[in-house]
């Protein structure tokens, strides 16, 4: 009966109730212990898998998770694509536009400079020709004989020719191959044919650079220019236009290597890695670069040369004249120290140092309606100077200032008054004059000697590197003309 009463309380087997009868315990124990076991499993079991088991709501809820997540990487991703893409598709029209600006560059220099060389050729060293050979004047005939006016005039019009089918034929093909393939088709061979070309063309123009400057020196001494050029001898500015626009025209060739070095450098910056140009383009400008490096220097000694030209004709009564030795080295604006008055600073005069002497010129006005002109003052010949530093006796007299002769009449704001703690910088130059005495005398003419007088210049520049740079030229230039 007992027995048959627990059996039908199921209760009991999970109350863990102790019982009165210890074989009942023991079994109703191991049944208990096993029931709670199972059921134990069973519960982890079902809370574990209740989404694939029994419960489809979190199944669904799961699934719906997972495709959010799955379209938020789809979304990123082809987000992420569709950007380097694009950025991809930017960066190649931004190298195609720049190319094209590189080559509309080009194509416009060079047509202008096609058009001025054509006006240089034609207006000037052509018709230049022409006039002289057919002028009758004896005069004219007279001043240019035992000159090399006319082969030189032959010279750079057979040069300029040469420079003239180089440049067309360039530009000829580069507007076909750009109006044809647009900017973004092979034009490293264009490049490569005017590289082997050209050096040779202005190698030619070059060597004979300063038998051009001593024609046009000679030219320009004589009237023969202004009858040619048709204006008033008198008329000094129509002049001195046209003098510099032969002296730009002289210019030209010299730089103009440096346009296609300066191009080709961008066009190979603007060029993707990765198209077939792109090798053959650094390599062409490889070689202008080095073409210029070895050019430098010869194109610097022209530029010194051609500035003799310019300053024959650029200062008033200049006594400079072109030769094959003669350079302009240096110039610029400084001060003339007067020993009586070191610490006065209103005498500014404009310095040319040549390869063999040093002139100094003033800006001055001839009348109040005329523009200023740059006038010609002196002249110091280097082989028979010295330079040397701003000495301290004179440094300290141009800080100590000029004293006044008389007290009464000295201001406090007199412009003299020194500045002391101002840095001067500059250098002495002492050299030997040479003057004549009257060789005649009231008793006749005699022999004379003649005397040399020493000279001291002192000069005012306005830096240290200035004064490093002019001190140093200086003292090459004396030590060369000795």
């Amino acid at each position: 009966m007992e027995f048959h009463k627990q059996e039908e309380d199921p209760i009991s087997l999970y109350s863990h109730e102790p019982s009165n009868s210890s074989t009942t315990t023991t079994t109703t124990s191991r049944a208990s212990s096993i029931i709670t076991v199972s059921r134990s499993s069973e519960m982890s079991d079902s809370h574990h898998m209740s989404f694939t088991a029994g419960d489809h709501h979190y199944l669904h809820k799961l699934i719906d998770d997972l495709t959010i997540i799955d379209d938020l990487y789809s979304t990123f991703e082809s987000e992420s694509e569709s950007s380097s893409y694009e950025k991809q598709v930017l960066d190649a029209s931004r190298h195609v536009v720049h190319k094209q600006q590189t080559l509309d560059r080009i194509m416009q220099s060079e047509t202008t400079y096609l058009n001025r060389l054509s006006t240089f050729q034609d207006t000037f060293v052509r018709a230049l020709k022409i006039w002289l050979n057919n002028t009758e004047k004896k005069e004219a005939t007279r001043k240019i004989k035992g000159t090399s006016l006319i082969e030189a005039m032959d010279s750079l019009e057979q040069n300029l020719g040469s420079l003239l089918d180089i440049h067309s034929n360039f530009l000829k093909q580069i507007k076909e191959r750009y109006s044809i393939w647009g900017p973004t088709q092979l034009v490293s061979d264009i490049f490569n044919e005017l590289f082997v070309k050209l050096p040779a063309a202005h190698t030619l123009f070059v060597e004979h650079y300063v038998d051009y400057l001593i024609a046009f020196d000679t030219l320009f001494r004589t009237s023969l220019f202004s009858k040619f050029m048709q204006i008033n001898k008198n008329d000094t500015v129509q002049l001195q236009k046209n003098i510099e626009e032969i002296v730009h025209y002289l210019e030209m060739p010299l730089n103009r290597s440096l346009v296609y070095e300066k191009a080709l450098q961008q066009l190979k910056h603007h060029s993707d890695p990765k198209h077939p140009d792109y090798t053959s383009i650094a390599k062409i400008a490889e070689k202008f670069k080095g073409f210029e490096a070895e050019w430098e220097e010869r194109r610097t000694d022209c530029f010194s040369r051609l500035a003799v030209l310019q300053t024959c004709f650029t200062i008033q009564g200049c006594p400079i004249t072109v030769t094959r030795r003669k350079r302009l080295l240096l110039s610029n604006a400084f001060i003339h120290v007067d020993v009586d008055d070191p610490s006065s600073t209103t005498d500014i005069r404009i310095y040319y140092l040549y390869n063999d002497q040093l002139i100094h010129c003033k800006k001055q006005k001839e009348k109040k309606d005329q523009p200023t002109a740059t006038v010609y003052k002196g002249t110091i010949i280097l082989k028979d100077s010295d330079v040397q530093p701003l000495q301290p006796t004179i440094i300290e007299k141009i800080k100590k200032g000029k004293k006044p002769l008389f007290k009464i009449g000295k201001r406090s704001n007199d412009p003299a008054v020194p500045v002391a703690d101002s840095e001067i910088f500059g250098f002495e130059i002492m050299t030997r004059e040479y003057i004549k005495p009257l060789e005649q005398t009231y008793f006749g003419s005699l022999p004379v000697d003649v005397i040399p007088v020493l000279r001291r210049y002192v000069i005012r520049v306005h830096s240290l590197e200035e004064q490093n740079i002019w001190y140093e030229t200086i003292r090459k230039a004396i030590s060369l003309s000795k």
